[in-house]
């Protein structure tokens, strides 16, 4: 007849050590994946704020043209003639709309900034906290 094999028992010591290394490869898998998706989104802000000042610059060149074409086109004795109707708007309104426009476009790259930063420092945080507590279950094996 054939010879029963004995059983070996398993511990689970075993298994921890195991474990162990799995869930420290996890971990760095984990936080490598997170800092190329942060360098992502890194570089596609830099990339927009990049686009957001040749908007600016490209607004600003068109301001300067509109205010050049107007003193051509309304010559400062017309424009008296009219109660310097027209030399109003062109005389510092473009100028104050495109400020406004900068600052708005200034805060909201601020914020989105600021957001980001927050993000990612609260992810980081959290993955640190959810590893360590899987860490510590795992030593009180």
């Amino acid at each position: 007849m054939a010879e029963r094999k004995e059983k070996e028992e398993v511990k689970v010591g075993d298994f921890t050590e195991v474990l162990k290394g799995l869930s420290g490869l996890v971990k760095e898998n984990y936080l490598s994946n997170l800092k190329i998706a942060i360098s992502l989104l890194e570089e596609n802000q830099k990339f927009a704020n990049a686009q957001i000042d040749q908007f600016l610059d490209a607004q600003k060149e068109y301001v300067e043209q509109i205010k050049a074409a107007s003193e051509r086109i309304f010559p400062k004795e017309v424009v008296n003639f009219w109660n310097s109707g027209y030399s109003r708007v062109f005389d510092g309104n473009l100028d104050r709309l495109a400020e406004v426009q900068r600052e708005y476009i200034n805060l909201a790259r601020g914020a989105s900034e600021r957001f980001t930063k927050e993000a990612i420092h609260l992810t980081q945080k959290t993955v640190e906290k959810a590893f360590s507590v899987f860490e510590e279950y795992l030593k009180s094996l």
